[in-house]
């Protein structure tokens, strides 16, 4: 019998799976070196939970204060921000384990109490900066440029670190380690992170990555010591282990003392993502970058039929899926949405359009799917005199998804538009084949998309507390 069972959607989909753990597995899992273990490197040690404890992480983090000894504090859950917070300012953590969702709302929470007191005091300059100012958001990116050119100043330095503070003291103001992961944070996520931190903990802020199945991948990058990692070819054949300059494939891994789980009592779905040797197929894609201290030549290189294996102090990074697959929750289920065949076959092939992509995070509850929409060069000469707005493309991409019988999770809820600046492959959001380079479009506009897909689930939440139809919107219906 398993030590424990963990309830995960798995790479496929469906129905929540019981995951099956050992009590040596859930000991060298939860107990070991890894994000959620460096909780045993924080001194005076005080974790919060704020996820359910059937979230893998959650019940982690009251083991690891069990095993490392320290306190758990119980907080309200990020669809509460102001509540969680409050919280944290009373439980005072020095270890904060949040999902990427959680590090990302409360930097856009920074965001928008700093925009207004740049905005202002740069209205406030001189008359030919306040001319300058004053013209300048007919180009957004001349309005930006002016913001961060501001915060470099001494006064606009001063009003930074007065905010900066504050969300220091709203989560605490002891951390002395924060934890990221669930999926994807943005770089400038991670740079707000430090400063949550005490002085001089800088360099603890950490990037974990994992599943349910298999926990504690890596940390920053760094594959844990216990962790055998391969990179296979995809069958699609866009990656393989022989890329140049850095080899690039499906992550497979397994663990070194030879530890296995399984789906409890569903051997079909267990053969799905376990390979006879032990590897759990993790369905993404990874690229491996040789640590600045190790050269390619020093490490021992296994080629075999299906990849590639190497000594575990390079880099790992997470750089797409397998498939252009996107998971929403769907009535308390993970649903797997294809999203290229929906881009193809229902929603690309519009004049106004250049390029489209659907994205989700499956951590922002009942988002649903955001697209992401390059104008056609037309459009965007249009602009300002009758180009499509955000509202507009959402009313065009939901008509086409009812026009074809999508069911509603396969329509999009959200949009966000390029309306200025038409991608390319010199910046690196289209390859040399002109295809979208999915993995640099989702990174670029992350922060507007995050934030589109978090307003549809709190509207899709508050229409569900009335008893009212499902709410669809975008980001710019929920902010004009």
């Amino acid at each position: 019998l398993p030590y424990t069972l963990m309830y995960s959607s798995g790479t496929t989909g469906g129905p929540p799976k019981a995951t099956a753990c050992s009590k040596k597995g859930w000991r060298s899992s939860n107990c070991s070196p890894g994000a959620f273990a460096n909780i045993s490197d924080v001194s005076e040690r005080r974790g919060v939970s704020y996820l359910s404890l059937s979230h893998g992480a959650d019940r982690g983090i009251a083991w690891h204060a069990a095993f490392a000894g320290g306190s758990v504090g119980f907080a309200r859950g990020e669809g509460n921000m102001e509540g969680c917070l409050a919280d944290l300012r009373e439980l005072r953590p020095t270890f904060f384990l949040g999902m990427a969702t959680f590090w990302t709302a409360l930097f856009q929470r920074h965001v928008a109490l700093l925009r207004p007191e740049v905005d202002a005091a740069l209205r406030a300059l001189s008359p030919p900066s306040a001319a300058f100012a004053k013209a300048a958001p007919q180009g957004a990116s001349s309005w930006d440029a002016l913001r961060s050119a501001y915060l470099t100043t001494r006064t606009g330095g001063s009003l930074r670190k007065r905010l900066l503070d504050e969300a220091r003291a709203e989560t605490g103001g002891e951390l002395l380690c924060a934890v990221t992961g669930g999926s994807r944070t943005p770089a400038e996520v991670r740079d707000f992170m430090h400063f949550l931190l005490q002085d001089g903990n800088a360099s603890s802020v950490k990037d974990g990555y994992g599943s349910t199945e298999f926990p504690g991948i890596s940390t920053n990058g760094v594959v844990a010591d216990d962790v055998e990692i391969r990179l296979a070819p995809t069958a699609n054949g866009a990656y393989g282990p022989d890329d140049l300059p850095n080899p690039r494939g499906e992550i497979l891994v397994r663990r070194r003392n030879g530890e296995q789980t399984s789906y409890w009592n569903d051997p079909v779905r267990t053969g799905d993502v376990w390979d006879s040797d032990g590897w759990f197929h993790t369905g993404d894609v990874g690229e491996i970058c040789w640590h600045e201290k190790h050269e390619p030549n020093s490490c021992a290189t296994i080629k075999s039929a299906t990849g590639h294996a190497w000594a575990h102090r390079s880099i790992l990074h997470v750089i797409d899926r397998c498939a252009a697959l996107e998971e929403i929750y769907l009535d308390g289920d993970s649903v797997w949405i294809a999203t290229q065949e929906l881009e193809n076959d229902v929603y690309g092939a519009v004049p106004e359009f250049a390029h489209l992509m659907l994205v989700s995070d499956r951590n922002a509850g009942d988002g649903g799917l955001v697209a992401i929409v390059e104008l056609s060069r037309n459009e965007m000469q249009l602009r300002g005199g009758g180009a499509m707005s955000e509202i507009d493309c959402l009313k065009l991409l939901q008509s086409r998804g009812k026009a074809a019988g999508k069911p509603f999770h396969e329509i999009p809820s959200s949009c966000v538009v390029e309306a200025s600046t038409p991608w390319s492959e010199r910046d690196g959001l289209l390859t040399v084949t002109g295809k979208v380079n999915r993995n640099a479009v989702r990174e670029k506009y992350h922060m507007r998309w995050m934030k589109a897909q978090q307003m549809a689930a709190t509207a899709t939440a508050s229409a569900s507390a009335t008893d009212c139809e499902p709410v669809v919107t975008s980001r710019q219906a929920t902010t004009n």
